[in-house]
């Protein structure tokens, strides 16, 4: 229904018309549109006849300074500060995030600046701020809120705030997100006693005053125009890929399913090569449908939006109405040409919510124009939760769509958490009720992951009174959390350990120092671990012994059984809260623990295995931002709080999400601590004690690590997310190019990490032409032979990187295959099922190095990850850069075997996953070692291992038969 309030409005770059057509129902006047694409502009003049329009670029006014700006005026017939809303579609500077034909930021807010409409209406793509790019794209915002970005105290234009919407919240049926910007001009602003860009952000239209809206009945009803439905159905039976998934595909599923969630395996046998070209969903008519940013009707590889019941894709029509625009709405060009730009077209639901939030200011305010009025950030900020709230549940219900990326997250490691870290704080006791929130959809699973949530006052009067006094107990302190801890190191511990005489060196932040040991007999002296001020945190529960590899409960519960009982108590409460909070993740932790842990290590048999007692107060008054290690995979965290006094602050910050939650005292909190989170500072004479409850991993260890021997170095420190990968090639510039390189290129592997090591000028020439237009291109000179490429390339990286080196002649990654027979399948994701896997395995159990299964032989392979003595294939292994003699290769032949025995000798273990191999051919492909390997070569290395690591290997002569006939071999004494 159209709005009663009368506004005009101008559209740069809007497309086929769906923002106009939002706008208008708002019940706005339209006064000038253009796009530079002929074909949009076609369909919106085609909807819109009586509003003057242009095919040009929005920056051709913006090029032309005042002349450009005046020209503007004069199509839209208005003056200077005339015009009510300035709507436009963009891109990001310099990115390819959406079209080339969209303006940039700056473009469209100099724009702004110079005809200075009432209101700017800016939307672009969700990840116009995600990971990296928050920084830029908030410096671009000021350049709207500022005269000048030099001064910004000198002149405001306008107030200006963002957020990502899903438009599937405000009725559309297709869950599209977009980044929204919104820009009150000055004058407006305070004459509403609006003085804070945050206070932008209230004007976001509320989510529960909108019904989601779903695919069923946007099509209930629906006539198509006559040779449609056929037209796309002769169309579908002509792709057999499709067709192929769209009969496999169960019809009406309970909510949209993703093809590639069934496998590679199948998606092999219908032809499709790998995840990322097999975006396939079969929609639900209960459910809005995915993100079309994918389809493109002229790409047949590109058509996986198929019908809720009907084994084609969606028409035209259809995709207009679930797009949100109405009966008869007009586009120009062939079927293709139709779906296309519908698909395109933002959702009119999406803009008529945002302008109607906005008409209230344009009326007259009675508010005095002269009062500056802020209200305090805290609770500006609660207030802004409303805004994100859903229609009525049975638990309270909010969408969070934003999520600015890991990346961003992570770098703010070891920063104390602050009020700039977070836009929405979600208070238990303001909200009063138990409430969970959820972040952005996931296309792959048809959900929205749970980011956090409350379940209110499970501990009350003598429960309460219970938890306390067993927290009372617990004294722990802790000197090694210096990632979480915020404050710097208290003058009396340095001068305690300088008068004592020791040596010690100090952090650049001055929160951490390190002391020297001295040597001592044949111990060399070396720095000790870092250290922090001593902070009541404390790590109570089951853990897995470094020595025995056995589960071991920590001496306070293991000496006081009465205390463990009420923390086994305490446990079956948070165990409660987790179940009504996130019941999804729930079953999925309860189903690992089952499988991996004895309920014997898991406290009052839940499934919690572990716990960690934080007490905010004076002496720990904040804890920065961190990730947990240890938590399960498959679940989240529970949190339980309790308070003694009163104190402010202490929020739980999980920055990229932009949110923060205030536990109420004996609320229990659930979250995933899997994802950068921090603790803001609380601030009064009452302390905030919180117990983690988690799933510590490590306890479902595996038989094959208990035969290992002890470990013999520390944990390496490392982020699993800076691996780099290496690649030694010789003479086999087409070889990689086709193989190893197009398996990355398969797997969306940043070429970035990807570095390919030649042997010298000559070669590098020759793979330069070979890789010419190929983004894996970053070639290094190493030197000539086997033995000198490998240990180049371990000194060519920094001490402490995680790195992965590949063979140039791998066609693919394999592991045993998921449907229980004993045969292999193409790996599904090789960054998070194998590298990932590899790296965080081997760190947890004290390893520098992790591999495959040699042989290509599912019979020979095992659905374990083996922890011993472990021959580490060459062609595929990762490694954590270290810079010592003791691991120079001095083989050519058989240097994986010496590289693996090495590595055990110096840590005591390495690790294998045994249930993943690498398809390649050893001893066969031309170039690489076979340039220069002869059954001579191979039994030199052969008798160099038996000599110099006799212990470790045994001596199993000439190959007899097969393709290695005549090649002698060694065996390494493994661990099985």
């Amino acid at each position: 229904m159209a709005s009663t309030t009368q506004f005009t409005f101008v559209s740069l770059a809007g497309g086929s018309g769906g923002s106009i057509q939002g706008m208008a129902q708002a019940g706005g006047t339209p006064r000038f549109m253009c796009d530079p694409r002929p074909l949009e502009i076609a369909n919106a003049a085609a909807n819109f006849p009586a509003v003057p329009n242009q095919q040009v670029d929005a920056r051709w006014f913006y090029n032309r300074k005042m002349k450009g700006s005046a020209d503007l005026l004069s199509k839209m017939g208005l003056e200077e500060s005339e015009l009510d809303v300035l709507e436009g579609s963009v891109r990001f500077s310099g990115r390819n995030a959406a079209s080339k034909a969209l303006p940039n930021l700056y473009d469209l807010f100099g724009l702004a600046k110079r005809i200075r409409p009432k209101f700017l209406i800016a939307i672009g793509p969700s990840d116009l701020m995600k990971d990296k790019n928050l920084p830029l794209f908030d410096r671009q915002v000021d350049f709207l809120r500022y005269a000048s970005l030099k001064d910004v105290e000198l002149k405001r234009t306008y107030y200006a705030a963002y957020r990502v919407l899903n438009t599937a919240d405000f009725g559309a049926a297709v869950s599209k997100t977009y980044t929204v910007i919104i820009g009150v001009r000055e004058d407006i602003a305070r004459a509403h006693r609006v003085a804070a860009d945050k206070a932008i952000l209230s004007l976001f239209p509320q989510l529960a005053n909108y019904q989601p809206g779903s695919l069923g009945a946007a099509l209930s009803g629906l006539t198509l125009p006559r040779g449609e439905d056929e037209f796309w159905e002769k169309e579908t039976l002509l792709n057999a890929k499709l067709l192929k998934a769209a009969k496999f595909l169960p019809k009406d599923p309970s909510q949209p399913l993703w093809l590639p969630s069934y496998g590679p395996k199948q998606l092999k046998a219908f032809g499709y090569e790998g995840s990322g070209a097999a975006n396939v969903y079969r929609t639900s008519s209960t459910h809005p449908a995915p993100d079309f940013d994918f389809y493109d009707p002229r790409d047949k590889d590109k058509w996986g939006l198929l019908h809720p019941t009907k084994n084609r894709v969606l028409t035209a029509t259809e995709i207009a109405a679930a797009v949100g625009l109405p009966k008869g709405y007009k586009f120009q060009g062939t079927e293709f040409d139709k779906a296309k730009a519908a698909a395109e077209a933002i959702p009119p639901a999406l803009f008529e919510a945002v302008t109607k939030t906005l008409l209230p200011l344009l009326a007259p305010s009675n508010k005095s124009q002269t009062e500056d009025y802020q209200l305090p950030s805290d609770v500006l900020k609660i207030q802004l939760v409303e805004t994100l709230r859903s229609p009525a549940t049975e638990v309270r219900t909010y969408h969070c769509d934003v999520d600015l990326g890991d990346g961003y997250a992570r770098d703010l490691q070891g920063q104390m958490p602050h009020d700039s870290h977070f836009d929405f704080l979600f208070d238990a006791n303001e909200i009063g009720q138990d409430f969970v929130v959820y972040g952005p959809l996931d296309p792959a699973t048809g959900q929205r992951p749970v980011i956090g949530g409350v379940k209110r006052r499970v501990f009350e009067g003598d429960d309460h009174k219970r938890m306390v006094s067993a927290l009372n107990k617990i004294k722990g302190t802790t000197e090694y959390r210096g990632s979480c801890s915020p404050e710097p190191i208290r003058q009396d511990i340095l001068d305690r350990y300088a008068l004592a005489g020791r040596k010690l060196e100090i952090s650049s932040d001055q929160r951490q120092f390190r002391l020297w040991i001295e040597a001592k007999g044949e111990i060399e002296g070396h720095w000790d671990r870092w250290r922090t001020n001593p902070i009541p945190s404390a790590t109570e529960g089951w853990s897995l012994d470094k020595n025995t590899r056995k589960p071991q409960l920590s001496k306070t519960l293991a000496n006081d059984p009465e205390l463990k009982a009420e923390f086994d108590h305490m446990n079956r409460r948070a165990e409660y809260a987790y179940l009504k909070i996130a019941p999804v993740e729930f079953k999925k932790q309860r189903k690992f623990l089952q499988a991996r842990v004895s309920s014997e290590y898991r406290l009052g048999k839940t499934v919690f295995t572990s716990l960690a007692i934080n007490k905010y107060g004076d002496e720990m008054p904040a804890m920065n931002f961190h990730i947990d290690s240890g938590d399960s995979n498959s679940g989240l965290t529970s949190i339980s709080v309790f308070n003694k006094g009163r104190y402010e602050g202490g929020y739980f910050v999980m920055p990229q999400f932009r949110c923060a939650f205030r536990v109420g005292d004996g609320d229990v909190f659930v979250g995933n601590s899997r994802k950068v989170h921090g603790v803001t500072q609380i601030g009064g004479d009452g302390k905030r004690l919180s117990v983690v409850s988690y799933a510590n991993t490590a306890l479902g260890y595996d038989e094959y690590s208990a035969k290992a021997y002890p470990p013999r170095s520390s944990r390496p420190n490392f982020r699993v997310t800076s691996y780099q990968i290496g690649i030694p090639s010789y003479r086999r510039a087409e070889t990689l190019k086709q193989k190893t390189l197009a398996l990355l290129s398969r797997h969306n592997i940043d070429p970035k990490r990807v570095t390919i090591f030649v042997a010298d000028k000559a070669e590098h020439e020759i793979y330069q032409k070979a890789l010419e237009g190929s983004p894996y291109n970053n070639l290094v000179i190493a030197a000539p032979g086997i033995i000198g490429v490998r240990n180049f390339m371990r000194l060519y990286y920094k001490d402490g990187t995680p790195v992965l080196f590949i063979d140039d002649d791998i066609r693919d990654i394999e592991v045993l295959s998921s449907n229980g027979k004993t045969e292999l399948e193409p790996v599904e994701n090789l960054e998070r099922d194998i590298i990932h896997r590899g790296f965080n395995t081997m760190r947890e159990y004290n390893g520098y190095i992790w591999g495959i299964n040699a042989a290509n032989n599912p019979l020979m392979m095992k659905e374990t990850i083996s922890v011993g003595l472990y021959y580490i294939i060459a062609s595929f292994y990762g490694n954590i850069i270290r810079h010592s003699d003791d691991l120079i290769i001095g083989t050519a032949d058989k240097e994986d075997y010496e590289r693996s025995v090495q590595h055990f000798i110096k840590d005591g273990r390495v690790v294998r996953l045994s249930f993943a191999t690498a398809d390649t051919k050893y001893y066969t492909e031309k170039g690489g070692l076979q340039e220069t390997r002869t059954q001579a070569t191979v039994e030199a290395g052969a008798r160099y291992m038996l000599k110099h690591y006799p212990k470790y290997c045994s001596d199993r002569g000439e190959r007899t038969k097969g393709s290695k006939k005549g090649m002698y071999e060694v065996a390494l004494l493994e661990s099985d």
